[in-house]
């Protein structure tokens, strides 16, 4: 679990389909304007990328954002596997630093979606060790806590989770929507962290605070349940009554109706 969470900066990460002991080793995703990738495999060309509905790619171009945006066609609609060698090719070329950036980011996502999640884990910190003060650092942290927590290391998770609130401190001005949609998920994320460890009276602690929230993005229906429920395990009684008595009256046709009149 260590060796996951902090990899030295000098190991050699494996990113290739099939991985963790296979063959096809990439030495640096993210190429330097010094020393490009050594990659194993060959590099997409102009005439053998994967083509999909809408996305036929012209033969002869190098638009870097065209196969871009056919890599996040073929995510989107559930096609990973024929979105990553796409990726994979624009990393192993020559492209803008900012390109490079935005492939990996997505790699990783496509990576976490083909359910490869030690691998998915090195991408986002191969991310972290060549773009620390990047914007999207607090995000691509909370995507490695919730991958951590698909592992089952719930400790480690929390860790990132935190790293997400300390890493979004430093996020500009401007960026304050984004600040406060990135700290909403990351304080969902710890009180379902704490919810599933058994940890109900902290996970109540957070889904109180978390009721406090006016967003419009928060569940307020699966928060006060769980909080209900995390309540009545640790035997707060009258808080539980009581949180249980106003969601009836504000959710009175919720599917948790039933479980909350037995609490």
């Amino acid at each position: 679990a260590e060796k996951l969470a902090d990899p030295p900066p000098s190991t050699t990460a494996d990113l290739s389909p099939g991985s963790l002991g296979g063959s096809n080793v990439v030495q640096n995703y993210a190429p330097t304007s010094n020393s490009p990738s050594q990659v194993i495999v060959s590099p997409l060309t102009d005439t053998n990328l994967p083509t999909a509905a809408g996305f036929a790619q012209p033969a002869g171009t190098n638009d870097f954002n065209t196969r871009l945006a056919m890599a996040r066609y073929l995510e989107n609609t559930r096609q990973p596997e024929t979105a990553e060698p796409i990726l994979v090719g624009l990393l192993a070329e020559n492209v803008p630093d900012s390109m490079q950036k935005t492939a990996l980011f997505e790699l990783g996502a496509v990576v976490r979606e083909e359910n490869d999640l030690p691998r998915a884990q090195t991408i986002y910190t191969q991310f972290l060790q060549r773009w620390p003060n990047d914007i999207k650092v607090p995000e691509v942290l909370l995507r490695q806590g919730e991958i951590f927590r698909q592992m089952g290391l719930n400790d480690l998770a929390l860790g990132k989770f935190y790293s997400v609130m300390t890493s979004a401190l430093s996020l500009k001005n401007d960026q304050i929507d984004y600040y406060q949609s990135l700290v909403l998920q990351t304080q969902i994320e710890i009180a379902e962290t704490n919810y599933l460890m058994g940890r109900f009276a902290d996970a109540a602690d957070f889904y109180a605070r978390l009721l406090q929230n006016a967003d419009p993005g928060l569940n307020r229906t699966q928060t006060q349940f769980h909080l209900i429920r995390s309540l009545a395990i640790i035997g707060r009684n009258g808080q539980a009554v009581g949180q249980a008595q106003d969601f009836i009256s504000r959710y009175p046709d919720a599917d948790q109706v039933p479980e909350v009149r037995y609490y």
